[in-house]
């Protein structure tokens, strides 16, 4: 029995997490009939790209509060996460896009995860010993995220991206006509992403001059950027055991070119750079058996991270695309619990 009780234990959470998603009422959804405020006669943009699994109404806090503070907001939910995907002229495939690309056979898969193995093994010490990746190297660690066989290729999410901007510069010029026609502020975008989202985010402002200033929650640089170094303005929020990070975060933000800044979050998961720290009890496997209270006192302090971390962001959106003077990020002098670390800030004092 216990055995067949945590074989369907993924069902049950399923169950339970889409039975409370659906009673999600997103407020800034709620006002879109009457069009946007007049308080600004333009709005800067935010777009967003959650991480591998993830979708939209998983970070519901987080698109609320960037939109409150007087941003537009759009989110992507990738197809490549989606059971199905509906293509325009009618036809459907299921189990995202990637359902049909080619798959390997388990000698050829062993075979690449020993290569990148020992790749990662390699660079590590390298990097201990102040060591730097020649590029060769470097081109090896983007391989598995542009092969026509992986999952997610990077570069999929990344033109789901730039489509996006494609689409919100024929709104703003009024095709079709919608309540957004000329108050897109189109010179002040900033590129977000959670997880796998992050490296998506960094791989479009590579790319697509249309970006200002790109934003990495807790994401590994699995994209072009530990490769190929960017200009732009650029903020790490991270969980405070992966501050330091892996390589390929590190060398990121060493070689980074434009003005670099890395915080860090004592006692947050990787699920508290979304709305799960205010999921209820039900959708975790033992708050289903139990309440949570008695075996977890965590989780109230965890719920106070997601509005701090939101603070830190919006103190660099603020000064970016609004021309704001940076408050939290002005120094690495940082409030208790979290680590600042800076590059290339010249403007600051």
């Amino acid at each position: 029995m216990r055995a067949t009780f945590f074989q369907h234990a993924p069902l049950l959470q399923r169950f339970f997490f889409e039975r409370e998603v659906m009673r999600l009422r997103s407020q800034s959804w709620e006002g879109m009939g009457s069009g946007l405020s007049p308080v600004q006669a333009k709005y800067p943009i935010v777009i967003f790209s959650p991480g591998l699994g993830w979708f939209a109404a998983m970070h519901t806090f987080y698109l609320e509060q960037l939109a409150s503070q007087g941003y537009v907001v759009f989110a992507i939910t990738h197809p490549g996460d989606s059971d199905l995907v509906e293509f325009p002229d009618g036809r459907q495939v299921r189990g995202g896009w990637s359902a049909g690309a080619p798959v390997e056979d388990e000698g050829t898969s062993n075979r690449r995860q020993a290569q990148e193995a020992q790749l990662h093994e390699t660079l590590e010490q390298l990097l201990a010993t102040g060591g730097t990746p020649s590029q060769a190297q470097l081109r090896a660690l983007q391989a598995p995220n542009t092969s026509p066989t992986r999952d997610h290729p990077l570069a999929v999410r990344r033109d789901d991206v730039v489509d996006l901007l494609d689409r919100l510069a024929a709104l703003n010029s009024g095709s079709p006509v919608s309540q957004f026609a000329g108050r897109l502020d189109m010179d002040n975008i900033a590129v977000t992403g959670m997880s796998y989202g992050g490296p998506t985010a960094s791989d479009v402002c590579l790319q697509d001059q249309r970006c200002k200033v790109v934003v990495n929650l807790d994401g590994e640089e699995f994209g072009r950027l530990p490769l190929e170094t960017n200009t732009r303005p650029a903020l790490w929020l991270y969980r405070m055991d992966r501050w330091q990070g892996a390589f390929l975060r590190r060398i990121a933000f060493e070689r980074y070119a434009g003005p670099a800044y890395r915080v860090g979050f004592t006692g947050a998961r990787h699920a508290t750079f979304s709305d799960q720290p205010f999921w209820p009890p039900e959708v975790d496997l033992w708050g289903m058996l139990l309440p949570r209270w008695l075996w977890d006192d965590s989780s109230r302090q965890e719920q106070a991270l997601p509005p701090l971390i939101l603070a830190y962001e919006l103190d660099f959106l603020d000064h970016y695309l609004k021309g704001r003077q940076l408050r939290l990020l002005r120094s690495a002098q940082a409030r208790s619990g979290v680590a600042i670390s800076l590059k290339n800030a010249s403007d600051l004092p």
